[in-house]
């Protein structure tokens, strides 16, 4: 038997709650225990889990969110390994020995994640039909995992085994945040801790419409990605102000290297990271010290490593869009001097724009074709398009 506590914090999950316990039971590798932490729901869920006796401990408590649940049910198990699992999602049978496996791998790891495919339904015994790969995102092997997380977050709590020392040490989740609050804890743990990947995949993330958040903060499936990014920023905010620039530096600048250069490599990885959760004034602030110590050290060329940081600014946004809400950012740029940095950091922030071209054309979508050539020639001009696009098909533009 192993020594790992599954937590599966609920709410109103009649429909999906027994697939997800039947998922942790059917594992290769047994756990220790399961607790079940009832955040007050008016469904049939209590009745559903209770049918399993003494096999799944249940809990139920007071309405009051995902994070106080957490932080009640943490200190009720005792496995030297917590597993938080999402009440509407499948595990793997074998996700429990694989995330086991990686976390042993060192000693000093704080928790071990694999991967994840998105499902819509399953079959009547729970076994997730027509699963899908999630969109390619680039990880860049300079960047330390914290920033890859802050980029973009591809663990999720189901995916994840964590030790108990780590979450005794990084401390409660935030009850203040009704949705997000496992993406905060996240990135206090990666920030801290070193992680262990596996290649598996561990976890089926299902995509439903049903009601997201606690009884007093709901919110609909529609508008989940709004609702995400208002609460993301809540922290990001607190990181650019507590977090020093030197944490945002690539891995192949040592820690003792403190060159104008070098802050400008940490002010592009910030500002972008600020940019792709919209928070632009601060993006804009970090541009502009950008490009002022670039003048003063005459710095004209971006390295590789640059180039790759800025590429994801706009990567994942439609790029019909991208002149919106930016705070200036780009009318900024575009008044850069030719002689500068602001041309080659705008042929960059185009990298996606093949992408997104193809991808209307292929729709048919010619008023949005239309659009995204307009505002990348706009912004960067027809050169630096043709350089793009170019470079994409790997071959070396007229």
């Amino acid at each position: 038997m192993s020594d790992t506590s599954v937590i599966i914090p609920t709410y109103n999950r009649e429909a999906y709650i027994a697939q997800a316990i039947e998922g942790i039971l059917r594992q290769t590798e047994p756990v220790r225990e399961i607790l079940v932490i009832d955040d007050g729901s008016t469904d049939a869920t209590p009745q559903i889990v209770q049918k399993y006796g003494g096999i799944v401990r249940y809990c139920r408590k007071e309405n009051s969110g995902k994070a106080s649940s957490l932080n009640l049910a943490i200190p009720m198990t005792d496995g030297a390994n917590i597993w938080i699992f999402d009440d509407d999602d499948i595990a793997a049978p074998t996700a429990h020995r694989a995330l086991q496996n990686a976390l042993n791998s060192e000693r000093g790891h704080g928790f071990a994640f694999g991967r994840y495919l998105h499902f819509d339904r399953s079959d009547q015994s729970g076994i997730p039909v027509e699963t899908f790969p999630l969109p390619y995102h680039e990880r860049l092997e300079f960047q330390s995992i914290f920033i890859q997380l802050m980029e973009r977050c591809f663990v999720f709590q189901p995916g994840m085994l964590v030790r108990r020392a780590t979450y005794d040490k990084i401390g409660p989740f935030d009850e203040g945040l009704a949705r997000s609050q496992d993406y905060e804890m996240l990135l206090r743990i990666a920030h801290r801790f070193s992680g262990a990947e596996t290649s598996d995949v561990v976890f089926y993330q299902r995509r439903h419409s049903g009601q997201r958040g606690p009884a007093t903060a709901t919110s609909r499936f529609q508008d989940r990605e709004s609702v995400w990014q208002s609460y993301d920023q809540r922290f990001f905010r607190e990181w650019y102000k507590t977090l020093p620039l030197s944490a945002y530096k690539p891995s192949m600048i040592s820690a003792d290297e403190r060159t104008e250069a070098h802050e400008i490599t940490c002010l592009f990885q910030r500002l972008v990271l600020m940019g792709r959760k919209s928070l632009w004034k601060l993006a804009v602030s970090d541009l502009e010290y950008a490009l002022e110590l670039s003048r003063e050290i005459k710095k004209c060329e971006l390295s590789l490593e640059e180039s790759r940081i800025l590429r994801k600014l706009f990567i994942e946004r439609p790029f019909s869009h991208l002149q919106e809400n930016t705070c200036g950012i780009l009318e900024m740029l575009k008044a850069e001097p030719n002689r500068s940095l602001g041309p080659e950091i705008r042929k960059n922030l185009i990298w996606a724009f093949p992408f997104y071209l193809n991808h209307f054309l292929r729709q048919a979508d010619i008023r949005s074709a239309a659009k995204t050539v307009y505002s990348a020639t706009n912004f960067a001009g027809s050169r630096a398009i043709l350089s793009v696009v170019g470079a994409r098909v790997g071959r070396k533009p007229a």
